[in-house]
């Protein structure tokens, strides 16, 4: 037997790579549950941008499952699942300011709280990984002050740190 819950949360977005920590994000999912496992869809938007020189965006539409360790009321969490999914940088001590989008895989970890009760919170890492690099089409040069063509990638893997409340 199983349910579905509707969960709200918030989230602090990193992308370690690219020095940008704990901006802020929205986080929507659905899941079913029953004991032992979940699956379920996610929406993940966030705006990672901590200083005034670099900032880096996410957004992901994540399908995938999740296998709880226990069945009591406080249990442990796996998951994984495929997200299309979107990002942006704009790294301006590196004059990098490019985006990519396509598919990702994630992985979470977390516990689950309440779950014996018919509202639950959940907190969850979440790392995606994804299979594209964000590209710039030009670059900014500092010394001349003009945009130049570019073709440099970066490859990028956005973290988040998730709280969910699930009704």
């Amino acid at each position: 037997h199983g349910e579905f819950l509707f969960g709200l949360g918030i989230s602090a977005l990193s992308m370690p790579t690219a020095g940008v920590y704990a901006g802020p994000a929205f986080v929507m999912e659905a899941f079913y549950e029953t004991p032992s496992y979940g699956i379920g869809i996610a929406f993940h938007v966030g705006d990672a941008d901590t200083d005034t020189n670099d900032d880096a965006d996410f957004m992901s539409l994540a399908v995938g499952g999740r296998y709880f360790t226990s069945e009591t009321d406080i249990s442990p969490l796996v998951g994984t699942g495929l997200a299309l999914s979107w990002l942006q940088l704009d790294q301006e001590d590196d004059a990098f300011y490019g985006d990519g989008r396509g598919v990702s895989a994630y992985a979470e970890a977390g516990v689950e709280f309440l779950r014996l009760h018919e509202s639950r919170l959940a907190t969850t890492l979440r790392v995606d990984f994804p299979f594209y690099a964000a590209g710039a089409d030009e670059a900014y040069d500092l010394v001349t002050g003009m945009d130049q063509s570019s073709n440099r990638t970066r490859y990028e893997v956005p973290v988040s740190l998730n709280i969910v409340y699930f009704f």
